[in-house]
């Protein structure tokens, strides 16, 4: 999905058109009004995403290349208040700075690995 939004970057279409098309449009077609936006009461389904620069190459169907100077890069993940996706450690404490626990060597058995924190995480 990143990667077609991207190629809309390149030809021109506004970022926000193209948040506008990968959200609440498509739930609106889908007849769930619940998804694609944040409102009040409602679970939350949020992606975080990147705006990189620099020189980037994409491809169509009918292979053929495309340059575009914006790439959209996936940093994180949240819904219903869970990080599902996080590569980076965007969320996470630095290593140094986690509490006491973390650098406990867990037991033998059904220990479970010690944690930087209590954050829910998939």
């Amino acid at each position: 999905m990143n990667n077609v939004m991207s190629k809309f970057l390149a030809m021109g279409v506004s970022l926000e058109d193209i948040i506008r098309r990968s959200t609440v449009n498509p739930a609106r077609e889908i007849r769930r009004p619940e998804l694609g936006t944040l409102s009040v009461g409602k679970d939350a389904d949020i992606a975080v995403l990147e705006e990189q620069h620099g020189e980037f190459g994409y491809s169509d169907c009918g292979v053929a290349r495309m340059e575009g100077n914006l790439k959209l890069v996936a940093r994180m993940t949240v819904r219903a208040g869970r990080i599902l996706y996080d590569p980076s450690g965007l969320s996470m404490v630095e290593w140094e700075k986690a509490r006491p626990q973390y650098f406990t060597t867990p037991g033998l058995g059904n220990s479970k690995p010690a944690r930087a924190d209590d954050f829910p995480r998939e």
